[in-house]
């Protein structure tokens, strides 16, 4: 049994050391990436420290406040259809056009 995994795919910039450790070592599954950036490198914004005070830019507020919304463009094509499922059988959906 497991609990699930904690991931996190959001950069943290880091100002001077990083240190992880594992509590659930018997799982031996964890792992995580790691960029180091040289000093002076020209990214499209400075590089800071995550110091959990500022709030997020107003962008990611409004997809955030955006969660569990359609986002798709209006007016794309879209398909539909119904199938009548009996207990335990399987359904298969095959799209005639398109990927």
């Amino acid at each position: 049994m497991t609990k699930g995994a904690d991931l996190m795919w959001v950069p943290i910039g880091l100002e001077r050391s990083f240190r992880m450790a594992y509590t659930r070592t018997r799982y031996g599954t964890g792992y995580y990436i790691y960029h180091l950036y040289p000093e002076g490198l020209r990214t499209s914004r400075p590089l800071q420290a995550w110091d959990g005070n500022k709030p997020p830019d107003a962008d990611v507020l409004e997809l955030l406040n955006r969660a569990g919304t359609d986002i798709a463009p209006p007016g794309i094509p879209t398909k539909s259809g119904r199938a009548e499922i009996k207990d335990g059988a399987a359904v298969r959906a095959q799209l005639q056009t398109g990927p």
